[in-house]
Order: C-alpha cells, then structure tokens, then sequence
C-alpha cells in the first residue's frame, strides 16, 4: 500500500531522488547489536556502538556508548552500556566540552555545560577507552531552515490530506520527517476489515511514524494514522552522516551495500541535523 502520494519505497539508491520510505520511529533510534552476529560464540570479536545527533541551535542530547554481546548472551542495556570512557564533543574553532556519564542507564553521556550547537559548523567527536583505544567521528551541521505548515491543524480521518512543504537547508543531503501521536491516554482508530500488516515500514500500532526523503514537501494522507488526538510533526534536515547511515542501514533486504558509519573503531552514527516542528489534530 503507498503510504504518500506518488512514492514508493526505495528498491535502490540510483532511485532515490523521487522516491520516499517509511519506518517505524523505533528503527531510527534503536540501538544495533552490531552488524552480523557470529555464528561461533567463542570467535565473538567485541564492536562498540555510538549513537548521537547534534541539532542546530540546541544543547548536545544523549550520547549512548554501548559493546556488542556474543551472540549466545540476551542483550542488556546494563550489560552493554560504557561508563568508564572520557568523551569529548569539539568544534572547528577549539571550544569543546567534555560529556558526563550518568548512573541509568549505563552508557548515556550528557553534556551539563551548556554546549550549544551552531549551523554550518564542523564538530569532532573523540571517545577514549579505559584499554587504550579511540573512537573518533565528525560531522558538519546543515543550515536553519523553515517549515510551512498546513492552514487547516484539525483533519478528518480518511477525508483530509495535510501536505508539508519546508525551504531548503544548505548543507542538508536529505529531510526526516517524523510524526508523533501526544495524548497520554490514545484512542486507537477503528480500521474495520482493513488488512495492514506490521513490517519493517508500517507498524498498525504505532503511535510514531518516519519517512526520509530528498524533496521538499510530502503529504501526510489521514488513513496513515493509527490513532485520534494531537500530533506533532517535525521536519529534520540532515546531514551525510546521517543520510548515508539511513540509506544502508534500512536499504532494500535485496541490496548488499556495507552500512556506512563514518566512525572510526565503532559502529552507528555521530551525525547532525537541523529540525522545525508544528502539532495538528486528527479527528473523526
């Protein structure tokens, strides 16, 4: 089923240009075991893990540093969270900040100094281990931009279409766009007899959905929503960091391409983003 006018889900890169894909917001944040688990427990090579988004004109957010577990292991957050390193988050112009690990859970880094973020800047990321070694990534933020949201905020379920146009952030290579359910207390939308089977790219109880795409707008039809209320949507202009992590990681089962980290002795993504939001509500 298309889930935005006219897109479908990207089969390869080279089509990439027109086209759009749609995941559930648990991929885009989930934290990976690492890239292929050995079938040997006892050849387990251990790989480090990092997860961070910078975003323009905020603080610094989480980092989350964690180890790979041998396959034969149930994976723990506890287990496989690092506090013990010395993270360091700089930019181009020599200011920097050291992270702080917090106690839960285990392998989250915060900043608590007040490091702000600015655009069209270069920053560098450097983690030091207990046994030696380094980690190091580096990205550039892309420019501010501006979202132009729908005049109409309320839509009726499987009668309205809100369509999201946003300008152009220099330095982005591709746009997020994210759309999050807000009640506390949901009210699940009655399909019927409608068959949506949860995949890899639509979750029929999700209350957070996410597309990437190269253009600048998309519509957002009102039967891709699973539940009435409030929602908010955001606009996340991204840098290559991120888009080339986006596009290997969640490419077609069919393609073979290396997930590209642009880490250097881990795995996951130090990569950065410029982001605008609006609420609306969908109604019955």
């Amino acid at each position: 089923m298309k889930r935005f006018k006219n897109q479908k889900i990207p089969s390869v890169l080279q089509e990439a240009k027109n086209e759009i894909a749609i995941f559930p917001l648990a991929l885009l944040i989930i934290l990976m075991n690492g890239c292929t688990s050995p079938q040997d427990p006892f050849s387990y090579k251990e790989e480090y893990v990092v997860s961070c988004m910078l975003y323009v004109n905020e603080g610094i957010d989480t980092l989350k540093l964690r180890r790979t577990l041998p396959v034969d292991q149930t994976y723990d957050d506890q287990k496989a969270g690092i506090n013990n390193a010395r993270v360091k988050i700089s930019d181009e112009f020599g200011d920097e900040t050291q992270l702080t690990a917090i106690d839960n859970p285990i392998g989250c880094y915060v900043d608590r100094t007040g490091f702000q973020i600015h655009p069209h800047t270069r920053y560098f990321l450097t983690i030091n281990l207990s046994n030696g070694k380094q980690i190091a990534g580096d990205t550039v933020t892309p420019d501010t931009f501006s979202v132009s949201a729908p005049q109409n905020r309320t839509i009726k379920y499987l009668q309205d279409t809100n369509t999201v146009r946003w300008t152009k952030a220099k330095g982005a290579s591709a746009y997020v766009v994210i759309v999050t359910n807000l009640e506390q207390n949901k009210t699940k939308i009655d399909r019927g007899n409608e068959i949506i089977s949860d995949n890899q790219y639509f979750s029929k109880d999700a209350a957070t959905i996410w597309t990437f795409t190269l253009e600048r707008s998309t519509s957002l039809y009102s039967w891709l929503y699973n539940y009435y209320g409030v929602h908010r949507v955001a606009v996340v202009a991204v840098d290559t960091v991120t888009y080339d992590y986006l596009w290997t990681m969640y490419q077609d089962k069919m393609q073979l391409n290396e997930p590209s980290y642009h880490l250097n002795n881990a795995v996951g993504y130090f990569g950065s983003g410029s982001r605008r939001s609006f609420n609306y509500e969908v109604r019955q």
